[in-house]
């Protein structure tokens, strides 16, 4: 999570103009290599990377071409859309579908980056046999991103044009549209990623991960082909939704399998009703002439705290869960701290 923030910020810095394209890789690379370089630090104080008798690398193959299956069949169609929009249209609509597109994966990665925490605890559990304890941690790990995905998606909706303009500059207003066709993935990709990578890699249930994300492939594929020649980048957006959404289908029927989902989705309902202010708030300020960084900064304020005010008044158990972890964290009066 610290570095997809450091990298959000190092990108609003530094990459200006079309010229800027060596910093934007770098931005990249950090926001997705960096963590795993703090994680091979940290891990020499529980691993010890001598060698000790002989290497056993037999058994440890398949389960490697699984996950590297599943990577490429994931990269594959979350690239698609901007590969196919360059050979179909053109440079332009391709910036500006990238320029809606951005934050969206941004918002998707603070989301998920915190639930990667749970693979080792699931993975532990599931090996000592403790069903119990792994189905509630799972439980907890889908609550936390209905938690964060309604409000971001209902505000990234409200605060499209605004977040373009701030993101991308004059020149991508037609983006705004685009982000807002886009912002359903909000939705529907952290439960996918809770679903197949929190949950079915540490039971070993790879191939269920392949068959939904070669399902959103094929989707994207032909709908692309059907959708950019006419629609351009807001095509390819119609497309990525259908396509993430296929994902997110897939994997709740095979979820059904090993977990009770109607548990999962009981209090569901209690995030739309929270987040309904978003719509309230933004809808009211749209009407208010006034800067449009003022407009972001007062939306996401008042709406932040009227949706966790109304989760507390409907005592949403996993929101006074965490509440209480929170304030237990904090220094109290007296204390020598």
């Amino acid at each position: 999570m610290l570095f997809q923030v450091i990298a959000l910020v190092i990108m609003f810095i530094t990459v200006r103009d079309a010229d800027d394209v060596v910093s934007y890789a770098f931005v990249t690379m950090l926001a997705s290599s960096g963590s795993y370089v703090l994680n091979f630090i940290n891990s020499r104080r529980y691993i010890d990377f001598r060698k000790h008798g002989k290497w056993h690398f037999r058994g440890h193959i398949k389960p490697i071409f699984w996950l590297f299956a599943m990577a490429v069949s994931i990269e594959l169609y979350t690239v698609l859309d901007s590969t196919m929009l360059g050979f179909l249209k053109d440079d332009t609509a391709v910036g500006i579908y990238t320029a809606a597109v951005k934050i969206n994966k941004i918002v998707n990665s603070l989301i998920t980056s915190l639930g990667v925490v749970l693979i080792p605890r699931l993975s532990y559990y599931i090996g000592i046999g403790e069903e119990t304890k792994m189905k509630e941690l799972i439980n907890k790990a889908y609550q936390f991103v209905f938690m964060f995905s309604v409000p971001a998606c209902l505000g990234l909706f409200m605060l499209s044009d605004e977040i373009v303009l701030l993101f991308s500059g004059s020149g991508f207003e037609s983006a705004g549209f685009t982000m807002k066709l886009l912002t359903p993935i909000v939705l529907v990709i952290p439960f996918s990623v809770v679903t197949n990578q929190q949950t079915f890699v540490p039971m070993g249930k790879e191939k269920l991960i392949i068959i939904s994300t070669c399902t959103g492939a094929v989707t994207n594929f032909t709908l692309n082909s059907i959708l950019i020649p006419r629609f351009a980048e807001n095509g390819a957006a119609i497309a990525t939704v259908a396509a993430e959404s296929a994902v997110a289908v897939v994997c709740y029927f095979n979820a059904k399998r090993t977990l009770k989902i109607s548990e999962i989705f009981s209090g569901y309902y209690q995030y739309w009703i929270a987040a309904i202010p978003i719509l309230v708030i933004g809808g009211i300020l749209e009407q208010v002439q006034m800067n449009y960084v003022l407009r972001m900064i007062v939306v996401m304020g008042t709406s932040a705290a009227a949706y966790f005010g109304i989760l507390y008044l409907l005592k949403n158990p996993y929101f006074l869960e965490a509440m209480k972890i929170v304030k237990a964290r904090l220094p109290h009066k007296g204390s020598a701290d």
